[in-house]
């Protein structure tokens, strides 16, 4: 009956069904905070402190007990101790809104933003709801939500690359998709800066959805696409690319975002035993109107496994490529084992 009053801002009427519960159930959490919420409405706050302390100390699961004692973390400026009811509050699972404000006033703070990448580091079970919180953001609040989860990484924390990859796909939807590769980049690509992801296959990126930034692995009827242990000469991990396609066709693909000028592109292929496979190549796509890039002529180095090509990046309507893996067309009757790595892309 007090929770019902106090539904209907009648807190003087829920106050002796509140004083009735807790004498009925001295030990429960819940009535003792409902008292101390119904004593909040009668701006009696020594009564309201007294009650959510005896509630503090009968368990951590109480909501309106945590989001008490966050409010008055708040108003002290305890930045360790919101950032523990927020901790509290998440485990609980409350998507009540007064944590979504607190999530974001100890995101504008040095001493909050410490605190959460403090949490963050202990793998905490809401760290996907966390991540995901950044598409309701925008502005200074998102950039200071995405700044908190790179630090942490940085700091060694793990990170769901899942969560992120949905964040980032988000966030490309929203034109910022330099922002969105910086933000891959820093959280999931071990703060690689280079111009290519996971040029060998050896992250554990590779997918075939989500993040435009790992490699999507392009597999369909007629042609498997996995990465797996590579053939010498080849080391570490490669594509391997088993096609009957009779046409030319994609196996893998990944956006990046050349500036305009010269580049050069080097990759290493093999077959199954060894040789130079020169059936498997690699293409350079604008995405802005979908043309190739023309000055893309790939050639065989000394080391016969080795390939290279330079290539242009023009002043305009290229912002955004794809650079494409392409395995040839091949015989219906003759299916075709190519493997891939070592794909290197520099600025000249």
């Amino acid at each position: 009956m007090a929770g019902l009053l106090l539904a209907e801002n009648n807190p003087a009427a829920a106050l002796p069904y509140a004083i009735r519960d807790v004498r009925t159930n001295p030990i429960d959490p819940s009535a003792t905070a409902t008292l101390g919420t119904v004593l909040l409405n009668l701006e009696k706050p020594q009564a309201a402190l007294a009650a959510f302390t005896v509630s503090g100390s009968l368990g951590w699961r109480n909501i309106p007990t945590q989001l008490y004692w966050l409010a008055e973390s708040q108003l002290t400026d305890n930045v360790e101790g919101a950032a523990q009811r927020i901790d509290a509050l998440l485990r609980i699972g409350s998507d009540n809104e007064a944590v979504e404000n607190a999530l974001q006033g100890l995101s504008e703070t040095a001493l909050g933003q410490k605190a959460l990448i403090a949490l963050l580091r202990e793998t905490p079970p809401w760290e996907e709801r966390f991540i995901l919180g950044a598409r309701q953001l925008s502005g200074a609040i998102l950039d200071s939500r995405l700044s908190i989860i790179e630090r942490a990484v940085a700091l060694g924390a793990p990170v769901d690359c899942e969560a992120v990859a949905q964040v980032v796909n988000w966030m490309v939807r929203q034109d910022s998709i330099y922002d969105a590769e910086q933000f891959w980049r820093n959280s999931c690509d071990n703060g690689n800066h280079a111009l290519l992801s996971d040029g060998s296959f050896e992250s554990g990126h590779s997918s075939t959805t989500a993040n435009p930034f790992a490699w999507h692995l392009n597999s369909r009827g007629g042609m498997d696409a996995t990465v797996e242990d590579a053939p010498n000469p080849l080391k570490g991990k490669a594509l391997h690319i088993n096609s009957s396609m009779s046409v030319r066709t994609a196996a893998a693909n990944q956006v990046v975002t050349l500036k305009p000028g010269n580049y050069t592109i080097s990759w290493r292929t093999a077959q199954d035993d060894g040789s130079p496979d020169v059936s498997v190549t690699i293409r350079l796509q604008c995405l802005d109107d979908k043309s190739w890039i023309t000055s893309f002529t790939p050639s065989q180095r000394s080391d016969k496994n080795s390939f290279e090509a330079n290539f242009s990046i023009p002043q305009n309507g290229c912002q955004i490529q794809n650079l494409v893996i392409q395995k040839e067309a091949i015989s219906l009757l003759n299916p075709h084992s190519s493997w891939i790595s070592d794909i290197v892309l520099k600025a000249n």
